[in-house]
């Protein structure tokens, strides 16, 4: 059988390393860039973009959503693993803004719960197919945006993700590792570069949106699969790697060629700092809850925006929905991702 990941690359894996700090940061980029839109100031420029720190969160996944397959290559087991992981937090949510929105909406209780946009709402949100129905009757109607939660549009990208893994891992089995990988590259780099092509000529902004869907980020997701792959190299060249892929990244911005680069620069600096800036491991004795960061932040934002606090005070609007958005994201890992992951014997 073929090898994918050697031994010393395993020996290298289990040193400490700051994923939870790297979790944090690309949350909270996301949950800056979303305050500052939503409230309509537009006032927050982080050298990652919201997109970006998206697209962070699919390279984490291939970095470590693959090698727990690897270990364990059980379709069972990875199916059960994901779902008790990804699933809980989230229909928590979506039923929280469907009883939150009874309180906020400016339609009555009787025209809210017999509303056919409700049970599209419920239907599409729980299908992971938020495009459909983002928004709920009468709420948020008077905001900068509509919808309730526009943050969750990348479940269903995060799942078609995992569901490839295997299929994957497979062609990795029987065919060279780096031909496979490049195939993706080039795949997912022509997927969205065809879309962005069409929008501009054509102006539909339904090009745009497939621009960003599961074609386009694959590039990153497996780029965390690469660096895992080839890890003891990794390690071996990150102290030349870690500052060329700074430069790059950074270069994006000024020479347009380099974004083709910048899924694989930006990979090479959120794993190479992971692994190799010891300081930053600073929360791995606490439970982290980055995840659910990401999924309330977006309607805490828009309730704080509906009763228009940030107009009151940008500052208290602000700490407001950190402090709100922290708060539920640590009751929803106590009182239900934690017991479910106890439950089924899953380290998060």
């Amino acid at each position: 059988m073929v090898e994918l990941v050697s031994g010393k690359s395993r020996e290298m894996l289990k040193r400490g390393n700051c994923f939870d700090v790297i979790r944090y940061y690309l949350a909270f980029v996301v949950v800056f860039a979303h305050f500052s839109v939503l409230t309509g100031a537009n006032n927050f420029n982080w050298i990652t973009n919201s997109g970006e720190a998206v697209s962070g969160f699919f390279t984490l996944s291939g970095f470590l959503v693959f090698y727990s397959f690897i270990r364990n290559p059980s379709l069972k087991k990875y199916a059960l693993k994901r779902v008790r992981r990804i699933f809980p937090p989230y229909f928590f949510i979506v039923a929280l803004c469907v009883i939150a929105g009874a309180f906020l909406t400016i339609l009555s209780p009787g025209e809210y719960f017999s509303s056919t946009m409700l049970y599209k709402y419920i239907v599409a949100n729980c299908s992971f197919l938020n495009f459909i129905e983002p928004n709920l009757p009468g709420v948020f109607v008077d905001n900068v945006m509509s919808a309730v939660n526009g943050s969750l549009w990348t479940m269903k990208v995060e799942l078609m993700l995992y569901a490839s893994v295997p299929i994957v891992y497979f062609f990795f089995k029987r065919f060279n590792k780096l031909a496979v990988l490049v195939v993706i590259f080039a795949l997912s780099i022509g997927y969205r570069e065809i879309f962005l092509y069409l929008y501009e000529v054509k102006g539909n902004t339904a090009y745009e949106m497939l621009a960003r869907q599961v074609g386009a980020q694959l590039v990153y997701f497996y780029s965390g699969t690469a660096i895992l792959l080839y890890f003891e190299h990794f390690q071996r060249y990150v102290k030349y790697l870690l500052p060329a892929a700074l430069i790059l990244y950074v270069g994006r911005y000024y020479v347009d060629s380099l974004q083709f680069v910048a899924p694989f620069s930006f990979a090479i600096l959120i794993i190479g700092i992971a692994y190799n800036v010891k300081f930053l491991n600073i929360f791995s004795r606490f439970d982290n809850v980055s995840y659910g960061v990401y999924l309330f932040h977006f309607p805490v934002i828009q309730t704080i925006v509906h009763f228009q606090l940030h107009e009151y005070s940008y500052a208290l609007a602000l700490l407001t929905a950190i402090f709100g958005t922290v708060a539920l994201a640590c009751l929803s890992w106590k009182f239900i991702e934690k017991p479910i992951l106890n439950r089924g014997k899953v380290r998060p």
